[in-house]
């Protein structure tokens, strides 16, 4: 069979490519040309009446569905061009382009999973073990803070072995294929139900101690709101370590029925879920006492809080936490060279 040289293939790529950016910005500039005029032109029906003293002014209900309409259209626009976007950068001519697009729309969908499956899991524990108390006391009792932390065991208890579920399939199948192909895509699932479940456990762990936090003595000034992050590192710290000594245990006495390769995969994909989901709840739990700082209260276990203008304060906290992220980044590839 006929093979095009590389050059010609190489062309057609980058044609390829050049009419898809083309493409892309014709249908933004023409999505754009439509839109605009409709918002810029569209005549205000705003009706006022101003009394004598010039005080009162009455705003018709036309006006706020003009209002409404250009919020709808500024999404619709936003909307569109996300879609494109996201059509253009998976379809990209290079590689890395298309790989890390992937990975971020999967993650995206893994974490909107995550939510959900946790939302409705605790809705339902809420609903069957807390029917006794009253509204106010479904945060600051001992007895929710038990049931969280109960349920946030399960969780991780789960993630454990969903985990070793999937590697031992993966070590079964591979005892009949040597297929490299095959071994890479059940890597991928262990990887891929890691993510979820170490998401998942995350979010038992930011309701267990942002419950833990809404208690009387954390809630009571800013500088005790901030305890409960190093009690959550050492809490989470500890109970990993003894997971994991615990699979290490197991292991020696071939329980888990792991060879070494594959649970060297599922200490790996163990670990970094676990990593996971230390970092979302002391994440939350700094935001939450940063919040308490700058604004005076303490917002909700959901993150729930009265508007105050402190926008200022939290844009320069964000800063420092990405200047800190990225030098952190650039020591740690130091230190492995």
């Amino acid at each position: 069979m006929h093979r095009p040289p590389a050059e010609t293939c190489g062309w057609n790529g980058a044609m390829r490519a050049s009419r898809s950016r083309s493409r892309l910005l014709a249908s933004v500039v023409a999505t754009l040309a439509v839109v605009l005029p409709t918002i810029l032109l569209y005549p205000s029906k705003t009706q006022s009446h101003i009394s004598a003293d010039g005080s009162n002014r009455i705003v018709s209900l036309d006006d706020l569905r003009f209002q409404t309409s250009v919020a709808v259209a500024w999404m619709l626009i936003g909307g569109f061009a996300f879609m494109m976007a996201l059509f253009y950068l998976v379809n990209n001519s290079d590689p890395e382009i298309r790989m890390y697009s992937w990975k971020v729309i999967s993650s995206t969908v893994n974490i909107f999973c995550a939510v959900l499956i946790f939302a409705a899991c605790n809705r339902m524990v809420e609903h069957h073990l807390f029917q006794h108390l009253e509204e106010e006391h479904k945060i600051v009792s001992r007895y929710a803070v038990t049931v969280d932390f109960g349920q946030m065991l399960c969780w991780i208890g789960a993630m454990l072995f969903v985990l070793w579920f999937v590697a031992y399939r993966a070590r079964r199948l591979y005892d009949h294929s040597n297929v490299a192909e095959g071994v890479h895509q059940h890597h991928l699932d262990v990887k891929c139900w890691a993510m979820l479940f170490a998401h998942t456990a995350g979010f038992a762990a930011i309701n267990c101690f942002g419950d833990l936090q809404q208690q009387g003595y954390f809630a009571s000034s800013p500088s005790r709101a901030f305890l409960i992050v190093p009690i959550t590192a050492a809490c989470l710290g500890l109970l990993f370590q003894v997971l994991g000594e615990l699979g290490r245990a197991l292991r020696r006495r071939r329980l888990l029925k792991l060879g070494g390769h594959f649970f060297a995969l599922w200490e790996e994909e163990t670990e970094e879920a676990e990593n996971d989901i230390t970092a979302l709840a002391i994440s939350f739990l700094t935001c939450q006492a940063l919040r308490f700082h700058t604004g005076g209260q303490l917002p909700g276990p959901e993150g729930h809080e009265p508007p105050a203008a402190r926008v200022v304060a939290l844009l320069a906290c964000s800063l420092f936490f990405a200047v800190v992220a990225v030098v952190s980044v650039l020591l740690l590839e130091v230190k492995h060279e």
